[in-house]
């Protein structure tokens, strides 16, 4: 174990010093790896008093002290809060757009539409208008509610930690709150904070279940937890495999195995069917299944998706994301190996880290990567709690300087790039001018005001996009082209042929294609994400 992480730091200087170009390591000067590989030799040099001292101390913290410990997380996080707003790939990933599209949605439709992720979406939306009404832009309400749940997630860890040896905790520490998912804590302004922290509590939960024993309670509890945890957004779905084999595993009758089922069902049915029913049918502008970004075919073909370039960049993230995870592999394959005497909360996490992480290796090319490297906290959460459960039994006390600086040094890469407002500000300022100027616009304009409710958020995604390009790249030559099929669209729009709109929204998204390509500076296809996702310009990805 001491020579892979010797080796695997060594390796981590080696690639900073042959390819410093690389997005991970552009923040992070070779004398930080140098560091980092002599605390990795520190193990050499360790003391038994020293292991003795921390395996004895007992890490106490009064509610006072917790309290305290939390709002100090939450100061640093607003300090380094993210301030750079630009387009991804280079931004972070669709921040900019939200602080267009945020404003514009809530005040023609009351919220920004998404089934796959209508709660989180819809909260958003409601604050927005909150915030707005006290004077204060869209990204100080994204930020603001960012760092509160970095305040709520470290108290969680602190008060977690009551009673455990010093050894433990400063395990604890390196795991969690030195982890670079704490980016997303960072006055983040996109859509994966609050199912970051719901997801966490899901398999936190899973896994005391599958250490103290299922019961009524704690299945209804599961259940409710998991329908919110999708609510909050879709890809908390992935959890499901490792949430049925919790529920359905171990020694039962079928008749047993069938009331957990009916319980876990129960509870989120009861969370998800009313959600969806208001959603669907009670909202003014209800949003649509065809609208979902899963249902959408992939921006890249299959041929694409392991080019060396994606597959560099997807080893960056899993990297970056989590650097404790490469060199812990072999302990996680030994525990997959011995599956039947390996415990259940380890067989759980490494379940949900597997269908996680197979969703990154897939999902992330499909869509275009690197636009939503954000996604990277979905893998993280279930990786370091499965790296918690391996080491925390285990002789690692003096690795714990470099555990931490390993955590450490990834998560500020993450951080201090979007933490510089220049040259962000101007595009910042400008997506709210945009929004605002739009929203006056659109509310006196008859053509939008005739157009039948149900497809008047198809002509504003896509208005949006064209009058976004008439500003950004007002000299490009497909711009013609656009308003061509733009006018094309007003004219299905109205008359609601269906196989119309769908023949504009797909020449829409070729010339969207080009303007990212020709005009835009993306290089390459896989760089050039539509403008919003599921709110982008009409897009087939």
């Amino acid at each position: 174990m001491r020579l892979l992480w010797i080796l695997y730091t060594a390796g981590l200087l080696g690639a900073r010093l042959l390819w410093p170009d690389l997005w991970l390591f552009s923040e992070i000067p070779p004398i930080i790896f140098v560091l980092l590989l002599l605390l990795s030799l520190l193990p050499l040099f360790w003391t038994a008093d020293s292991i003795t001292i921390l395996e004895q101390k007992t890490f106490r913290l009064n509610a006072g002290f917790i309290m305290l410990g939390a709002l100090f997380t939450g100061w640093v996080l607003w300090t380094l809060r993210l301030q750079l707003f630009l387009p991804p790939p280079d931004g972070a990933g669709d921040s900019l757009h939200l602080l267009e599209h945020i404003p514009v949605y809530t005040e023609l439709f009351g919220f920004l539409d998404s089934f796959d992720e209508p709660l989180e979406l819809y909260l958003r939306s409601r604050l927005y208008l909150v915030f707005d009404s006290m004077g204060q832009s869209v990204d100080t309400s994204y930020a603001l509610i960012s760092t509160l749940a970095g305040v709520l997630y470290a108290a969680a860890v602190l008060q977690s930690l009551q009673g455990q040896n010093l050894r433990t905790a400063l395990l604890a520490f390196a795991i969690f709150l030195c982890t670079p998912i704490m980016a997303l804590f960072a006055g983040y302004v996109e859509s994966y904070t609050l199912v970051t922290i719901s997801l966490m509590a899901v398999l936190v939960f899973a896994a005391n279940i599958a250490t103290n024993g299922l019961s009524s309670r704690s299945l209804l509890l599961l259940g409710a937890a998991a329908a919110l945890s999708f609510l909050l957004h879709g890809i908390a779905a992935f959890a499901l495999p490792a949430l049925s084999f919790l529920v359905l595993s171990g020694p039962a009758s079928h008749r047993e195995r069938l009331k957990r089922v009916s319980l876990s069902c129960l509870a989120a049915g009861s969370i998800l069917l009313p959600a969806y029913l208001y959603f669907f049918l009670v909202v003014e502008y209800p949003i649509t299944i065809s609208e979902s970004f899963a249902l959408r075919p992939p921006l890249l073909s299959p041929q694409q998706w392991f080019e060396p370039s994606i597959a560099a960049g997807k080893l960056q993230t899993l990297v970056g994301a989590s650097p404790l995870l490469l060199p812990s592999l072999p302990l996680i394959f030994q525990a997959t190996l011995n599956w039947k005497t390996t415990t259940r909360p380890i067989q759980i996490l490494i379940i949900a880290w597997a269908t996680f992480l197979l969703h990154f290796w897939v999902w992330n090319p499909i869509i275009g990567f690197p636009a939503d490297r954000d996604l990277f906290s979905l893998f993280t959460i279930s990786a370091n709690l499965l790296l918690w459960y391996l080491y925390k039994n285990r002789y690692i006390t003096p690795y714990l300087p470099l555990f931490a600086g390993l955590q450490l040094t990834f998560a500020l890469a993450w951080i201090l790039p979007n933490a510089r407002a220049a040259p962000g500000e101007d595009r910042r300022n400008q997506a709210i001018h945009r929004a605002d100027r739009y929203i006056r616009t659109v509310q006196n304009d008859p053509f939008f005001l005739q157009l039948p409710a149900q497809v008047r958020r198809t002509w504003v995604k896509a208005q949006l996009f064209a009058d976004r390009m008439h500003e950004e790249v007002p000299h490009c030559r497909h711009l013609p082209a656009l308003d061509e099929q733009m006018e094309e669209l007003g004219k299905a729009l109205a008359t609601e042929k269906r196989p119309e709109i769908s023949r504009v929204w797909q020449e829409l998204t070729r010339i969207n294609r080009a303007i990212q390509a020709d005009c835009v500076g993306a290089a390459e296809l896989r760089d050039a994400r539509p403008a919003m996702r599921h709110r982008s310009p009409p897009t087939e990805k």
